[in-house]
């Protein structure tokens, strides 16, 4: 089984912590976010190696938006690529995004987006791991208090550990 095609237990701190946090993601779109999240990730460390083209990852995000809503409801979207822009498994991450504007994305609860999970993810099966993952977790009221606080990956790592 090569590298690429391992199963894969899936942490939602260690992919946030591969990915990035961004604690004033602005706009007052998901297309005017999206744009300010990839100018900020495209100089961060963990993103100039993973080889994705900020102008494409864009693209795609606006893409798959265009198509359907990736708002989940709670003021929460998992905004993701319309494909796969991740070449390894090893290269998943989540970008943990809280919005300095809530936005309208159309979410079923009627509720404006401040929080995102973008998530870049190797294929459709590890995304649908991360999102069963993401979904498990966004059901504890500790966890939803805590992003309410807009924390930091110390701050994260502190509530993952105490599970």
């Amino acid at each position: 089984m090569s590298e690429n095609q391992k199963k894969s237990e899936i942490d939602i701190y260690e992919l946030i912590q591969n990915g990035e946090i961004l604690q004033n993601a602005q706009g007052n779109t998901s297309e005017e976010v999206f744009k300010d999240i990839c100018a900020k990730i495209s100089n961060s460390k963990n993103f100039l190696s993973s080889k994705i083209e900020p102008n494409e990852l864009f693209e795609q995000l606006c893409e798959r938006e265009k198509s359907i809503s990736t708002a989940m409801g709670d003021g929460i979207a998992f905004p993701h690529p319309a494909k796969s822009l991740v070449k390894n498994i090893d290269e998943q991450r989540i970008v943990l995004c809280f919005l300095e504007n809530e936005i309208d994305m159309k979410s079923f609860d009627g509720k404006k987006v401040d929080k995102m999970f973008l998530i870049l993810s190797y294929n459709q099966e590890e995304h649908l791991k991360i999102l069963q993952k993401l979904a498990i977790i966004l059901q504890n009221n500790d966890f939803k208090n805590l992003l309410s606080s807009k924390p930091n990956l110390e701050q994260l790592r502190f509530f993952f550990e105490s599970l």
